[in-house]
């Protein structure tokens, strides 16, 4: 059975620039999102991921790269092997003056390119002190990955009914669409729509909505000014009452606690 796995860590924490780690396992990443830049290289299995509301069939020789505007999550159908690399954005900006134009691509790349990918990994793994030398390892990895134009949609794209309506809700939940909605956009009965959610997402319909709007009011917390009330709005709320209530149910404080202890970080 899978796990679900809350990653919403919002700064980059890790000591070195370039930080690499090796994941496996098949827990859920749900829909998250970074203040940093990441890679993430699957080694092994395959699943769906959705990036910024594009639905991604992936396997072995896949690699995202994911921008701090980026939101996106996993879902494996196997146990994956991800080489996962977090980057401060002070590195990508010395990489890659341009980086702050950069938006999440996902790339599949030949089998004779893993074993370059997989030595540019273990050199910036063993974390050398010339900062010069890790950058050009850097910058020659991504070259490497995303050389090619990134196709962002699945093989499938247009025939999975279902991978549609989550692109659909991906893109209108501040819209709050019901069951019924889209029960007419996509002529499927709501039953049908609501068992397929699950079957996917592993989330009933309403709570992945739920979690779709929560997590974009977390982002605009993070990274605008804009008040609790307009977020509250702005992520598809109706009341102030029910978005504090759910806000604080799910991530265990309540925006305003948020927003204040983001404003004590910010002013030490």
């Amino acid at each position: 059975m899978k796990t679900r796995q809350r990653f919403l860590k919002k700064t980059f924490t890790p000591s070195k620039e370039i930080c690499v780690t090796y994941k496996s396992g098949e827990a859920i990443f749900r829909m998250h999102f970074h203040n940093f830049y990441e890679l993430d290289i699957i080694t092994d299995g395959s699943g769906v991921s959705n990036l910024n509301g594009k639905t991604i069939k992936f396997q072995k020789n896949t690699a995202f790269f994911l921008s701090p505007k980026d939101f996106h999550d996993i879902i494996p159908d196997t146990t994956l092997h991800i080489t996962n690399l977090q980057i401060s954005n002070d590195t990508m900006n010395r990489c890659f003056p341009n980086c702050a134009s950069m938006k999440g691509s996902c790339s599949f790349f030949d089998n004779d390119v893993t074993v370059d990918v997989n030595e540019i990994c273990t050199l910036i793994a063993k974390g050398n002190r010339n900062t010069d030398y890790l950058n050009s390892l850097l910058t020659a990895l991504i070259r490497l990955l995303f050389s090619q134009p990134a196709t962002l949609t699945a093989p499938d794209s247009g025939k999975n009914v279902t991978h549609n309506i989550i692109n659909y809700v991906n893109e209108h939940y501040k819209e709050n669409p019901s069951l019924e909605t889209l029960s007419k956009i996509f002529d499927r009965t709501p039953n049908y729509i609501s068992s397929r959610f699950k079957a996917v997402t592993g989330e009933t319909y309403k709570t992945y909505l739920k979690q779709l709007k929560l997590d974009s009011a977390l982002k605009l917390l993070i990274s605008t000014d804009l008040s609790v009330t307009d977020i509250c709005y702005e992520s598809g709320y109706e009341t102030i009452s029910h978005f504090n209530r759910e806000f604080k149910n799910y991530f265990g404080r309540s925006p305003s606690q948020v927003r204040n202890s983001l404003d004590s970080e910010t002013s030490l």
